[in-house]
C-alpha cells in the first residue's frame, strides 16, 4: 500500500463499530479510524476530514444509506471510496452496489473480518471489492426477467422510493414537479407491470424491494 488509509464509519449499531474497531485497530495499513453513529453526522465527518474510505450501512436511523451515499460521492475535490456493509439483500441494495460510485458491498454475517481486510486491501490497491456470494446474488438477479430494472423506465424506479414511503400522488407531485395525473398515471402503469392491483400491495412490494421503509427517510428530496 502507498500510505496508510483514514476510514470513517457510518453505523448505528455499537456492536458492529467495536467489530471494526476491533479488527482494524493496530493494522500497519489503516492510519486512522473514526465512526459517526448516523447520516446527518457521518456526512459532517466526511467533510471534516475527507477520509479515503467510507465504511458504509444502510439502515442507519435518520436515512436510508443509499440515500446517503448520493451526498457522500457529490464531496469534492476528492470524495471517498464507499465500501457497504448491511444485512440488505433486497433487489435495489445489490442494483445499487454495483454502481460505479460503490467500491465494494459485504454482507454482516460469514467471514466479514477476512472480507473487510481484504476489501480495504482491494481498495488501497484502486481495485474494488465483491465477495463471491455477493457476486452470486447478482448474478441471480441480472437473469431474472421480472428484476425491476428490466421492467420500469428510470422514471418509474425513481417513482418506488416515493411509492413505499406512501405518499399520495398529488404530494409525490408537488415533491419532484410534476403534474397528479402524471404522477398517477406512472403509479397505474409501474401497478401493471409489476402485477399488484391495490396502492397497499405497491408499497408492500416496493418496501420488500427494499425502495423504502415506509417512513419517508428513504425518499428523494
Amino acid at each position: 500500500m502507498c500510505s496508510a488509509l483514514s476510514i470513517l464509519q457510518i453505523e448505528d449499531d455499537p456492536l458492529w463499530r467495536d467489530f471494526c474497531a476491533a479488527t482494524l485497530r493496530d493494522r500497519p495499513e489503516i492510519g486512522s479510524l473514526e465512526a459517526a453513529v448516523d447520516g446527518a453526522g457521518g456526512l459532517a465527518l466526511a467533510q471534516l476530514r475527507r477520509p479515503d474510505v467510507v465504511l458504509l450501512d444502510l439502515r442507519l436511523p435518520d436515512i436510508d444509506g443509499l440515500v446517503l451515499l448520493e451526498q457522500l460521492a457529490k464531496l469534492r475535490p476528492r470524495p471517498p471510496k464507499i465500501l457497504i456493509l448491511s444485512v440488505r439483500h433486497d433487489a435495489w441494495a445489490l442494483f445499487r452496489s454495483r454502481d460505479e460510485r460503490v467500491h465494494g458491498f459485504l454482507w454482516k454475517s460469514g467471514e466479514i473480518q477476512a472480507h473487510l481486510l481484504a476489501a480495504l486491501t482491494a481498495l488501497a490497491q484502486g481495485n474494488k471489492y465483491y465477495p463471491a456470494d455477493v457476486r452470486q446474488a447478482w448474478s441471480e438477479l441480472r437473469a431474472d426477467p421480472s428484476a425491476f430494472f428490466k421492467i420500469l423506465s428510470s422514471r418509474e424506479i425513481d417513482l418506488m422510493h416515493h411509492f413505499a414511503s406512501g405518499l399520495g400522488d398529488a404530494e409525490i407531485a408537488q415533491r419532484i414537479g410534476l403534474s397528479t395525473l402524471t404522477v398517477k398515471s406512472h403509479r397505474q402503469h409501474v401497478m401493471t407491470k409489476i402485477g399488484v392491483h391495490s396502492t397497499p400491495q405497491l408499497i408492500h412490494w416496493a418496501i420488500r424491494a427494499g425502495f423504502g421503509r415506509g417512513d419517508g427517510k428513504d425518499a428523494p428530496l
